[in-house]
C-alpha cells in the first residue's frame, strides 16, 4: 500500500494501482484501500482519455472496465465500513466526477453526499461537493438547447449549497470561487469580479484564483488591473502558462 502511495505522486498510475490492489488482496477488509485506488482509477481513467493510439474500442474498453473498478472500489468502501463519513464523501466524489460519462450518477452523488451529512452535518466540504454536483449538471444540460428552466434550477441549487458551506465556514475558499463562477455563466460580470476580490482576501496564494481574476478583468477591458493579476499568478507559480499567455496579450 505505502508503495503504491509513493509512485502515484511520480505519475506512475499502473504501478500505483498494481502495488494498492496487492495490498487489497492480502487484506481486503481495510476501506483506506478501496478509497484511494478509486481516486486511482479515475486518475488513470483521465489518462487513457489523452491517448491517441487507442482505437475507438480500445478506448471504450478500457474506459468502461477503469469506470466500473471505480465504482466497484467506491461502494465497497461504504460496505466496509458504513459509519466512516470519508467513504461516503469519495462514494460521492467518484460519482460526481462520472457525471458526464454515465447517465444518472448525479443522483447518485447526491445521495451520497446527503449519507455524509447525517454523519457529519457540519462540513462545508460536503455542501461544496453538492453545489459541485449541480454545477456539473448544469454544464452538462447546457449542451443541449431548449435546456433553459433545467440549467436555471440546477444552478439556483448549487449557489443554495455553496452559500451552506460559506454560512458554515465563513472563509471557506472553494464556495467562494464557485458561487463567482456561477455569476460568470450568469453574464453578471461585476458581481462575479466582487466576489473573486472578496476571495482574494481569503486565498491570497491561490494562483487559479488570481488567474480566473484576471481573465475576468481581462474580458472587462481592466487591462491593467488583469495584468496584476497575472503577474500575481506567476510569482506564485512560474510555469503558470495560461497566465503568462495573457500576459503576452496585455503586454
Amino acid at each position: 500500500y505505502l508503495s503504491g502511495l509513493k509512485t502515484w505522486p511520480e505519475g506512475k498510475t499502473e504501478k500505483a494501482i498494481s502495488e494498492i490492489s496487492g495490498a487489497i488482496d492480502l487484506n481486503s477488509g481495510l476501506d483506506i484501500y478501496f478509497r484511494d485506488i478509486s481516486k486511482l482509477y479515475l486518475v488513470r481513467l483521465n489518462e487513457i482519455f489523452q491517448r491517441m493510439d487507442l482505437s475507438q474500442e480500445e478506448l471504450r474498453n478500457k474506459t468502461q472496465e477503469l469506470i466500473n473498478n471505480a465504482l466497484n472500489s467506491a461502494i465497497r468502501t461504504t460496505e466496509i465500513s458504513p459509519n466512516n463519513v470519508a467513504n461516503w464523501n469519495i462514494r460521492g466524489f467518484i460519482y460526481r466526477n462520472l457525471i458526464e460519462l454515465v447517465s444518472g450518477t448525479e443522483n447518485w452523488a447526491i445521495k451520497s453526499y446527503e449519507e455524509a451529512i447525517k454523519l457529519e452535518p457540519q462540513s462545508p466540504y460536503i455542501f461544496n461537493e453538492i453545489g459541485l454536483v449541480f454545477l456539473a449538471k448544469a454544464d452538462l444540460l447546457s449542451r443541449t438547447s431548449g435546456q433553459e428552466k433545467e440549467i436555471s434550477e440546477n444552478l439556483n441549487k448549487a449557489k443554495d449549497n455553496f452559500q451552506k458551506a460559506i454560512e458554515l465556514k465563513l472563509d471557506y475558499p472553494s464556495a467562494h470561487f464557485q458561487l463567482a463562477m456561477i455569476y460568470q455563466r450568469e453574464g453578471k460580470t461585476k458581481e462575479a469580479i466582487s466576489k473573486l476580490e472578496e476571495t482574494k482576501l481569503i486565498a491570497p496564494f491561490d494562483s487559479g484564483l488570481a488567474f480566473q481574476l484576471g481573465l475576468l478583468y481581462y474580458n472587462n477591458n481592466q487591462f491593467d488591473l488583469a495584468k496584476g493579476e497575472f503577474e500575481r499568478a506567476v510569482r506564485i507559480d512560474e510555469s503558470y502558462s495560461n497566465a503568462r499567455y495573457f500576459l503576452g496579450l496585455i503586454y
